[in-house]
């Protein structure tokens, strides 16, 4: 099975492991996600692991719902991405880090027990 993609028992978490390629398909599957835990008003986090990852699927399409971008990605809290570090830029690139407000962080295969407890830290207080 190339992607694995699931919610947690743990409210807002989305949990993705990415083998091989990942396809647009792939990617619309865990906005859906990230989606419904926002509009159900949780604090929303992604944990995406690269496990013998190959990059992305070639497809046109890519990058075409604005949409979810303008309404939706600025909403996810965190996001930590573990993964070899042949693919951090272009992991980094490909989630707009720097360009949205969502905190990215990027990790090596043998700090996923790291990322695991940064990506459940509680949301600070932002008053």
């Amino acid at each position: 099975m190339p992607i694995q993609i699931r919610p947690t028992d743990e409210a807002g978490l989305v949990l993705a492991r990415i083998s091989a390629l990942m396809t647009l398909e792939d990617q619309q599957v865990l906005e859906a996600l990230a989606k419904t835990a926002i509009d159900a008003g949780l604090d929303t986090r992604l944990l995406v692991e690269l496990d013998d990852f190959n990059g992305w699927a070639k497809n046109d399409r890519w990058g075409d719902d604005i949409a979810y971008m303008l309404n939706y990605a600025d909403r996810i809290r965190r996001m930590a991405i573990v993964g070899d570090a042949r693919w951090q830029d272009e992991a980094l690139a490909f989630v707009g880090q720097g360009f949205r407000a969502t905190d990215v962080r990027y990790f090596a295969p043998d700090a996923l027990e790291e990322a695991n407890a940064w990506i459940r830290e509680p949301q600070a207080d932002r008053r």
